[in-house]
């Protein structure tokens, strides 16, 4: 029944099995169908689920998931306060810039005027 995606409450209401029986069922249905991970994981989260779908959906609808991986990898050698550090002062450089870009700017302005007055 569970290859027609009877779920482990339908199958303990037909076979009038109780549900410690059927989740026992149920977990040799995933070991003998090749889901032998998802019965470890399941044994390791099971307590932590809801938390762990709720992370997984948001990492979903952000598109996320390559990038957590890469920045779990970065904070597992410490290196995301180097990375928050580079970012800040790129941030600055970038201000800076774009504050000299405005005084060119005005400065060019200025010289276009003056052209025009002589």
């Amino acid at each position: 029944m569970f290859p027609e995606g009877k779920s482990p409450v339908e199958l303990a209401v037909a076979l009038d099995e109780p549900g410690d029986r059927v989740r026992a069922m149920y977990r040799e249905y995933w070991e003998l169908s090749g889901r032998y991970e998802l019965a470890q994981i399941y044994d390791e989260v099971k307590h932590f689920l809801p938390n762990l779908l709720s992370l997984w959906r948001t990492l979903r609808d952000l598109g996320l998931g390559e990038e957590i991986i890469k920045v779990l990898e970065l904070a597992k050698y410490d290196e995301l306060e180097n990375l928050q550090w580079k970012v800040e002062y790129l941030r600055n450089e970038v201000n800076l810039l774009e504050k000299e870009k405005w005084k060119s700017t005005n400065q060019i302005l200025k010289l276009y005027r003056m052209i025009d007055e002589f």
